[in-house]
């Protein structure tokens, strides 16, 4: 019988490998992509400071991306036996993640963009 999954979200560092984990990396990056959306829906945010600021989210979801489908999901279909059907989910997101923002990108002036 194998154990029931229990989520990263409620174990500590030491038993996600440690601070420098790519566990401890991917639920860090998780918290800071959090408050950077908030921040940039926040209407105290001076709009010189919200393009640069969906940079800086830009480059978290890319490089968080990166590391999930070549670090981790590898790994997942190999121990988890439905890693396969968890980790196509996952890429089909990430997937629309990079046409949502190709399309913003390809429209810097939409005033649809904030949204």
């Amino acid at each position: 019988m194998t154990a029931p999954a229990v989520s990263i979200s409620g174990q500590d560092a030491d038993a996600l490998g440690g601070d420098d984990s790519i566990l401890m990396r991917q639920r860090r990056d998780h918290a800071r992509l959090d408050a950077m959306m908030n921040r940039y829906l926040s209407e105290d945010l001076p709009p010189g400071d919200r393009n640069t600021l969906w940079l800086d989210v830009v480059q978290l979801v890319f490089s968080h991306a990166f590391a999930e489908e070549t670090v981790l999901w590898p790994l997942l279909r190999r121990v988890a036996p439905d890693g396969e059907e968890l980790t196509r989910q996952v890429e089909e997101e990430h997937q629309a993640i990079s046409e949502l923002v190709a399309r913003i990108e390809r429209s810097p002036d939409d005033p649809r963009r904030a949204e």
